[in-house]
């Protein structure tokens, strides 16, 4: 039995091209699929091309577990949904019938060249209704609502949009997990940071601490402590992809006042003033440290960003 990972990740109106609109993008069985609304209507032909010029193709739909999350993105989108001669039909989907095969149900193949293995047809499907053609195949409601099965309709016909499975599957790379010296800058992200579906992609990075800018591909980093850098990556077209990468500093943290490991200069214990300076030959990280000034005055180092690092020698006056 072939096991399959499946989640979906719906991104309303994520991307726009040519007025066609992702609605929603999902991953199954390590494959990104696209439901694609067009504006307007698209036949299945043009909706072919569309799918080959956003780098994929339309769908064949080999399994009920992957029809029932394409119709779980559909069914709740009045705008992919419309009506034909009083019929509820939906978007496309990338089977057909070949020329000259017997009607009305055989030569069924999908855009791949497979036979129709696994089938989901409406009842009374297909039909080849009133000789008009019908030799594509599409989502068709029950009733007047929304429903997983399918129709046979005329491939220049236009209905409301199509869905499509994407040629690569969309891979985020936040680059290697990395040690640096403190002060050091490093550079997040692979060579290329995002891959897969259609470009361009959008990039976030979180958390925003420390980073050149959150939003490009290949942020600088200058972490003062460690840091677990997360990437999101969204695609044009496809399913959204997320990686991270730890960024260690290469320093020894003080926590508590018997590690302290610098000398501690006292200025006036009355006005609880003093300096701290890293009196070693090594940088040195202190988080969160409190300092012993006698048995009545203690002193806490507290700093933007929770953390203080000193070179060799440096110090830093409190108060």
């Amino acid at each position: 039995m072939v096991k399959f990972l499946a989640f979906a990740i719906w991104l309303f109106c994520a991307s726009e091209s040519f007025g066609q609109i992702q609605i929603a993008a999902f991953k199954f069985d390590s494959e990104d699929f696209s439901i694609v609304f067009a504006e307007g209507g698209i036949s299945w032909g043009e909706a072919n091309l569309m799918a080959a010029r956003f780098k994929g193709e339309l769908a064949a739909v080999k399994s009920k577990e992957l029809n029932d999350l394409i119709f779980a993105a559909l069914k709740d989108v009045p705008k992919l949904w419309t009506y034909k001669n009083g019929e509820l039909l939906g978007v496309w989907l990338g089977g057909f019938q070949e020329i000259g095969s017997r009607e009305p149900d055989e030569g069924w193949k999908w855009i791949d060249g497979e036979s129709l293995n696994f089938a989901f047809w409406r009842k009374g499907e297909p039909d080849e209704k009133d000789g008009a053609g019908e030799n594509r195949i599409c989502y068709a409601g029950i009733n007047g609502s929304p429903s997983p099965y399918w129709n046979d309709y005329p491939a220049d016909e236009k209905l409301p949009g199509f869905v499509m499975k994407l040629n690569e599957p969309v891979k985020a790379d936040a680059g290697a997990d990395k040690i640096i010296e403190p002060f050091d800058t490093v550079e997040l992200g692979g060579k290329p940071a995002a891959s897969g579906g259609c470009p361009p992609y959008v990039y976030r990075w979180t958390p925003n601490y420390k980073l050149s800018d959150s939003s490009a591909a290949n942020p600088l980093a200058y972490p003062l402590k460690n840091a677990l850098y997360k990437l999101t990556a969204i695609p044009r077209f496809g399913a959204t992809a997320f990686d991270s990468a730890e960024i260690k500093t290469n320093a020894p943290a003080v926590e508590a006042a018997n590690k302290i490991k610098f000398s501690l200069i006292c200025q006036d214990f009355a006005l609880k003033t003093f300096s701290v300076k890293n009196a070693g030959l090594k940088t040195l990280a202190i988080d969160s440290a409190i300092i012993v000034g006698s048995a009545k005055n203690n002193f806490s180092i507290e700093t933007t960003d929770g953390l203080l690092v000193l070179k060799p020698g440096e110090s830093r006056d409190f108060s």
